[in-house]
């Protein structure tokens, strides 16, 4: 994206996984190699939002691009499709191969409802031809839109800031000064020491997540010296027994999954105090360690279709934090929280008291 006194232009687009790998490889901040190491995501784009942390992130990606012969760039942007969406209320429609898409139907065409086009009089096509992505197009036809927008309205400033503090926009500067003013607007990425973050991370192969729905119940037992934390986390599999192409419900070609089961980490990224982080009936956790001045542990989880499944964690605070911030998980469907009787979905980060 070529930004140059006031006027946008996107450039080429293309999926993540054509991206080559860059030889020699980008080393790796150190948390980074020890908790995400195994996934490669020096070598693989799809897995740099593994880790929280989105500065460290993004470097590695500015890194990684100008290691494959690219020119340098300026930041890095993560964006998805509720940042388009709350775009389009300014601009209005627009017209794409797959028709007119408006704010109202955007989100659900760029993350389920582009893929239904591989269901055809003659069955599914997912794995027969090239896949077929709507986003660059999408996203091409919105900056065009945006473009001739004569004024932005404080309407559309208060969509975006709703969006930013969802997380579904994530900023960083190789500038200091405006990476100074991404940190001061909260849109960095960067979740605070006593910061909890839960993330569900998909590893089907497939884009099962419209199906997926999370909850998580907080429960605290105060202490003199430490508090005892619980974070029950329940995954719900709603995928559908027909309607759906393999490239939504699966199963990816070469896994032991069946049509439809759900594979995945269950991450909580913890505040920097907290200690004797586990899962219940978990002898080895899949991620174990510190991420920043964060805790990571994750946990594999698999979901048949129609089916739920809990996993409990839980770790203790040093007495003296009485609070915490959730930060929200920028799923498609927000998790529901519950703690202390209040229910809430984690559209925007809240902070709980644990001594209530």
């Amino acid at each position: 994206l070529h930004i140059e006194d006031g006027r946008m232009e996107l450039g080429e687009m293309e999926p993540l996984d054509k991206v080559p790998p860059a030889d020699p490889p980008v080393p790796l901040d150190p948390d980074l190699a020890a908790r995400w190491g195994w996934l490669d995501p020096n070598h693989d784009f799809r897995h740099l939002g593994l880790s929280h942390r989105f500065p460290v992130t993004a470097a590695l990606a500015a890194e990684r691009w100008a290691g494959l012969g690219n020119p340098a760039v300026d930041g890095v942007l993560a964006l998805d499709p509720f940042v388009v969406e709350a775009i389009m209320t300014a601009t209005g429609p627009v017209v794409t191969s797959a028709g007119e898409l408006s704010s109202d139907d955007v989100v659900r065409y760029a993350l389920h409802d582009q893929y239904q086009g591989y269901l055809t009089s003659g069955g599914d096509r997912s794995y027969t031809e090239e896949r077929r992505d709507a986003l660059s197009e999408i996203a091409r036809e919105v900056v065009n839109a945006f473009e001739q927008v004569a004024e932005v309205d404080s309407g559309l400033l208060e969509r975006l800031r709703t969006t930013a503090n969802g997380r579904h926009v994530l900023m960083w500067s190789r500038h200091p000064q405006l990476q100074a003013a991404f940190e001061a607007a909260r849109v960095d990425g960067q979740i605070g020491p006593e910061s909890m973050l839960l993330s569900i991370v998909n590893r089907s192969g497939v884009k099962l997540d419209w199906f997926v729905r999370s909850a998580a119940t907080l429960t605290v037992e105060p202490g003199e010296d430490r508090h005892r934390v619980t974070v029950e986390v329940t995954v719900r599999n709603e995928a559908p027994a027909d309607g759906e192409p393999a490239y939504v419900v699966g199963p990816y070609p070469g896994t032991d999954l069946e049509r439809g089961d759900y594979l995945g980490l269950v991450t909580l990224n913890l505040p920097r105090d907290a200690v004797d982080a586990a899962f219940d009936g978990v002898d080895r956790l899949a991620v174990a360690g510190a991420d920043g001045h964060n805790r990571t542990i994750a946990a594999w989880v698999e979901v048949p279709r129609g089916e739920a499944v809990t996993l409990v964690a839980r770790f203790e605070l040093p007495a003296g934090l009485d609070a915490v911030r959730i930060e929200p998980s920028a799923r498609a469907h927000p998790t529901e929280w519950t703690h202390d009787g209040r229910t809430w979905r984690d559209r925007a980060a809240r902070t709980v008291e644990l001594t209530g």
